[in-house]
């Protein structure tokens, strides 16, 4: 949803000028990463949750899919789950 519509919608947004900086990629990664944390309402993991956020922006930004960005939230996700599993 972050890294897919909403990533796609505000790369888009170079017209009209005075909103032209939504698309800067750099401004996209932060809204994305941002609403990201904001989103997992984990208030006392925020900061772990924004870097988080930012981490999976990149490898969005990087490969310019969100599969790259898909498999870094599944390896993120999976490592403490199987944690959780064997202990």
């Amino acid at each position: 949803m972050f890294r897919g519509m909403l990533w796609g919608a505000l790369e888009k947004r170079t017209r009209p000028m005075p909103m032209a900086w939504l698309g800067n990629r750099w401004v996209v990664l932060a809204i994305t990463a941002v609403l990201f944390a904001v989103w997992h309402r984990e208030w006392w993991r925020l900061v772990v949750l924004l870097w988080g956020g930012f981490a999976i922006g990149i490898a969005r930004m990087r490969s310019g899919s969100i599969v790259a960005s898909i498999t870094a939230h599944s390896l993120n996700n999976t490592l403490p789950a199987l944690v959780v599993l064997l202990a």
